[in-house]
């Protein structure tokens, strides 16, 4: 098949939906597919073989900019627009939309259209409100977008069954859903840690609900490590404002997926405080690949082997103490999570499934029906 990928910021990179986008389309180009991408300029780090990388020229302040709405973005947009109807002058059988900017800028057409839902907006937008009153209106302008992006592709494609249920309800014609792979898996994971530090690793944007979890190892006095992309010092100053003990804390900034898999390493279990997601926490799938144990919402995370689920507050500072304080346990339970991301988390699996679900959607544009769920 014939497939571009459209995708609104720079690739590679060490971030969670780069990271899934290099497995995803390294693993259809290792399947034989003709794959490229269309994205913003700059990216750090090797493209996978086979990989035609598209990149607009460089703008400033493209490759700095943080998650979330922001009016620096509008000129990518345009950019964005105009390489993309240069693109879709070739044939393609797949246009495989990511995020926010793509589903919106491209066309209908021959090709099948599919939404690649990585996040709700109705969600992930009252976040970034400086002001609590204007919550309302982003989760408002979120649940359009959410609904708009469903209806308009031929083919959603959800990280979570609680992505897929939503996609339906909200009208998509067809969906499909599938956990993300994880490689890096035939090496001998990391001995068991005596040292007894939780780990968190990714953003610090607000959906991350990390202020709640800064508040769990205040109150409960446990070790910290924050693993981000993101500046230190805006790091400890969110933990000063939850009176996290500077001595209980590390934090560091990373510019590589290979120094965040080196410090799960070294900490005893992951956590992963997001109260809710339709998508699926990356940070998730490189605890299991090292063996380390990870502690989730329920509402967050589907349930796997290897992940400890948990419902409140209360719970999730308990079951962190648990396994802190039970080495034998949280040994047991990561060697269970690496035995299925060995079995199940394959990105060859992955791709499988998606040529499946492309092949169907095809079968039903063309014969003028649709699935709901599939």
């Amino acid at each position: 098949m014939r497939i571009l990928h459209v995708y609104a910021g720079p690739f590679p990179s060490h971030q969670g939906t780069q990271v899934y986008l290099e497995g995803l389309l390294g693993a259809q180009a290792a399947r034989g597919h003709r794959v490229a991408l269309r994205c913003w300029a700059g990216g750090v780090g090797p493209t996978p073989l086979g990989l035609e990388v598209r990149r607009l020229l460089p703008l400033p302040g493209a490759f700095s900019l943080r998650s979330g709405p922001s009016g620096a973005r509008a000129a990518l947009a345009v950019a964005l627009r105009g390489a993309l109807v240069r693109d879709l002058r070739e044939p393609w059988d797949v246009v495989h939309l990511h995020h926010v900017e793509a589903p919106l800028l491209a066309p209908s057409g021959p090709w099948l259209r599919v939404h690649h839902l990585h996040t709700g907006l109705a969600q992930e937008l009252p976040s970034y409100a400086r002001a609590p009153r204007r919550r309302p209106d982003l989760r408002a302008a979120g649940r359009v977008l959410d609904r708009a992006f469903a209806r308009r592709a031929d083919l959603v494609v959800a990280l979570s069954p609680q992505g897929a249920q939503r996609a339906a309800r909200d009208g998509a014609t067809a969906v499909t859903w599938s956990i993300p792979g994880v490689e890096e898996l035939d090496a001998a994971p990391p001995p068991p840690t005596r040292d007894r530090w939780v780990l968190y690793a990714g953003n610090l944007d607000g959906y991350q609900d990390l202020g709640t979890l800064l508040r769990i190892v205040a109150q409960r006095r446990l070790k910290l490590w924050v693993v981000t992309g993101a500046q230190a010092d805006r790091g400890y100053a969110l933990a000063r404002a939850e009176g996290v003990e500077r001595s209980r804390l590390r934090l560091a900034h990373v510019s590589s997926f290979s120094s965040v898999r080196a410090a799960i390493g070294g900490c005893a279990v992951g956590v992963v405080p997001r109260r809710r997601c339709e998508g699926f926490p990356m940070k998730v799938l490189p605890f299991l690949a090292s063996g380390r144990p990870v502690v989730a919402r329920a509402s967050a995370v589907p349930a796997m082997p290897g992940v400890v689920r948990v419902s409140s507050d209360e719970e999730l500072g308990e079951a962190l103490e648990l396994l802190l304080a039970k080495r034998d346990l949280a040994d047991r339970i990561g060697r269970a999570g690496r035995g299925f991301a060995r079995r199940e988390l394959r990105w060859g699996r992955v791709v499988e499934h998606l040529d499946r679900s492309y092949r169907g959607a095809i079968g039903s544009r063309r014969g003028g029906r649709g699935s709901r769920l599939g």
